[in-house]
């Protein structure tokens, strides 16, 4: 039986992630939940990687610039996070994880 300081050791530390920087890129997805459908990201698939891409080349130039009309460096972390997705895409076991959570309802 392990012990519980070996379970501690292999959880993931959610604390590692700064809240102001998290909050940022939650409230980009629900910028995208608005303006698309939320969870619409879930079904994208290896045609939809250089639209993102491009997406956060567009993002960090317009943030390089002084732009501030956005939040580009959130705008950047979320088609990143979307890449990760299309990435190691398991999109059933995803929509099952999303759905237990009640997203979907």
């Amino acid at each position: 039986m392990p012990s519980l300081v070996e379970d501690k050791e292999d959880r993931v530390d959610y604390t590692l992630m700064p809240l102001e920087q998290e909050k940022r890129i939650i409230e980009r997805f629900m910028f995208g939940a608005k303006k698309y459908k939320a969870w619409d990201w879930l079904n994208y698939t290896e045609e939809d990687r250089m639209p993102r891409y491009a997406s956060i080349h567009r993002h960090l130039r317009q943030a390089q610039s002084g732009d501030t009309s956005e939040d580009h460096l959130a705008a950047i972390c979320v088609q990143a996070i979307i890449l990760m997705h299309i990435e190691g895409k398991d999109l059933s076991q995803q929509k099952e994880t999303v759905e237990t959570l009640g997203f979907f309802k």
